[in-house]
């Protein structure tokens, strides 16, 4: 077991922190608490390699990357398709260093042929090409930074951190996530409500 799977212990530096966002990072009405900005600017202010992780698509990520001052860094977008490099010194602050593209027309046509359905606002599906998740995207991330695998860590809340979370050496699940999220990661912290990512990146500093 590493520093990074040991709450309360001095870390190697860096490790590689990949955080959800909706649920975890910021509240469901899209608010982020000044609590949750303090500790992730702390994180970055330490060295460690901070890799937001999430379903939202670049240009709905952005926002939330600027709410957080975040100049460095990655950004993993569209649960894994896109990885981007916070980059400053960009025209719009990142430059793309990984995407995965695909049809999703054959998944559509059957899904439409057996389960007719609507999605509406207060749910969402995710289709992703075979093989591709947060966790795919975030091993490319650790190689390239030459992270050791033990030095990992996630946080997230949802079906789609699964991946993510059992990919890190220390996957920690949100207060508020499904059981099945639960299980899969090595803690549980409080809910988004409670701020519950705050414990976790000061545990890392």
């Amino acid at each position: 077991m590493t520093a990074a799977t040991r709450p309360g212990t001095a870390p190697r530096i860096p490790l590689l922190v990949a955080l959800d966002l909706d649920g975890t990072t910021i509240d469901h009405s899209g608010g982020l608490s000044p609590a949750v900005r303090e500790a992730v600017t702390a994180l970055v202010a330490a060295g460690h390699h901070l890799v937001i992780s999430t379903g939202r698509s670049i240009v709905a990520t952005l926002p939330i990357v600027r709410l957080l001052g975040l100049e460095r860094g990655y950004a993993v977008c569209s649960n894994g398709a896109v990885t981007l490099a916070l980059d400053a010194g960009q025209p719009d602050g990142y430059r793309i260093i990984d995407t995965v593209t695909f049809d999703p027309r054959p998944v559509l046509t059957m899904l439409r042929e057996q389960i007719p359905y609507a999605v509406g606002w207060t749910a969402w599906l995710d289709i992703n090409p075979e093989g591709v998740s947060k966790g795919s995207a975030l091993e490319l991330v650790r190689r390239s930074l030459h992270v050791e695998p033990g030095d990992t860590v996630a946080v997230g809340d949802q079906r789609n951190d699964i991946e993510m979370l059992t990919w890190a050496a220390r996957g920690v699940a949100m207060g508020q996530a499904p059981d099945e999220v639960k299980a899969v990661a090595d803690e549980v912290t409080g809910t988004v409500d409670e701020d519950g990512l705050v414990p976790v990146l000061r545990s890392l500093l």
